[in-house]
């Protein structure tokens, strides 16, 4: 049965051009706000050396009243994490997968970055024992979990972006996905996503980058981003044509690749909040004889009216079963942080009391020596007297 985190959460989707930020309490979006990003602060996920997100995302805490010490989620961008299929020998045993991959990833399986970390879901089918894989570069990461501990934040997961966006589409947008194979069309202001399903189950997630940070001026009005195009328009035909192009090789792929049974994708779903969205659906309708679902602007979550930028932190706050979390084991939070406080004092005032009480048999000790002491040269005094 699937599950909802228990408690209050606060998920974030960090982008090339904001900050998006939610407070959920048992699955219910409580409070959410956005923050715009100086063009350069990220790029493709990665935060560069020389900006700072202090006081920007102070702000973005502010907003949405963050405690201290709560518990955090990150959505990570589409374009740092690889996804892939595997084989797996059927000699392995489930509980041994992730110790396999320990020791294969760098030299049976490469990857494009090292010492990456990861996470998996297994696929069972055809007889065939195989994984998907998802993989991050842990340089990343780490600057991810290093911001939130300056921040006082405890980071108890990592998914990619692209799968928590499914997670949201499935969860609020259930029409779409009741095909069998379906494919999900993330489309952003920087980059685009190309999620493939099959039986409710992620066979493919393709990023590819579309327009710079800086091609856009952002404005942040009623939490939601509103953007102004600063370049020509011929620029703009051009990112069009690619994102189109790249959308037909990754349907070209799976048909000839990596569909099962001759499969074909049966409904595409346009999410994200893309600037020339509409031009880019009318040119999607006149090449290609597919269905084209659109997320409308505003989804009715839980009663309420999002806007469809904070699907993929809908998507984190779903009730799931499959989770991923590419954060690594010793850089997650305790689960029960306060008992492990208290059992942490507990055994530190035992310890403490024992040392005090060795200590004080040993001045008992001491003094008691050096009372022999005395009579014994008292007794050799008046010996030799």
């Amino acid at each position: 049965m699937a599950q909802r985190r228990k408690g209050t959460y606060i998920y974030f989707n960090f982008t090339d051009v904001a900050i998006f930020g939610a407070v959920v309490k048992k699955g219910v979006i409580k409070r959410r706000a956005v923050v715009a990003l100086p063009p350069g602060t990220l790029q493709g996920g990665w935060l560069q050396p020389e900006a700072s997100l202090d006081f920007i995302f102070d702000g973005l805490l502010t907003k949405l009243k963050v405690p201290r010490g709560s518990q955090a989620v990150l959505a990570l961008d589409g374009s740092l994490v690889l996804a892939r299929k595997l084989d797996i020998p059927e000699t392995i045993e489930t509980n041994q997968i992730r110790g396999y991959l320990f020791m294969e990833i760098g030299h049976s399986i490469v990857l494009p970055f090292e010492e990456p970390y990861f996470d998996y879901t297994v696929l069972e089918e055809d007889g065939k024992r195989e994984i998907m894989l998802y993989a991050a570069p842990n340089e990343a990461l780490k600057q991810y979990t290093q911001l939130f501990k300056q921040k006082h934040l405890r980071l108890v997961a990592a998914e990619p972006q692209p799968l928590a966006t499914y997670f949201g589409t499935e969860a609020h947008h259930p029409v779409a996905t009741e095909a069998d194979t379906l494919l999900i069309w993330n489309a952003n202001a920087t980059n685009h996503q190309l999620i493939i399903i099959e039986d409710h189950v992620p066979r493919l997630i393709r990023s590819v980058d579309t327009f710079a940070a800086d091609a856009w001026d952002v404005d942040v009005i009623d939490d939601q981003l509103h953007y102004r195009y600063r370049s020509d328009d011929p620029t703009v035909e051009l990112v069009l044509d690619e994102m189109l192009l790249e959308f037909s090789r990754v349907l070209d792929f799976y048909r000839f690749s990596l569909a099962r049974e001759g499969r074909e994708i049966t409904n595409v779903v346009l999410a994200g909040d893309f600037p020339f969205r509409d031009e880019l659906a009318t040119r999607f309708r006149s090449n290609f004889d597919l269905s084209l679902d659109e997320i409308p602007d505003m989804m009715t979550i839980d009663g309420q009216s999002i806007p469809r930028a904070y699907l993929p932190l809908a998507g984190l706050a779903s009730p799931r079963k499959d989770r991923i979390n590419l954060l690594p084991e010793n850089d997650e939070a305790p689960k029960y942080p306060l008992v492990a406080s208290l059992i942490l004092l507990l055994f530190g005032g035992l310890a403490g009391g024992y040392l005090y009480w060795q200590t004080d048999q040993f001045a008992d000790r001491v003094e008691s020596t050096n009372d022999q002491i005395q009579i014994v040269r008292q007794l050799q005094s008046e010996s030799d007297q």
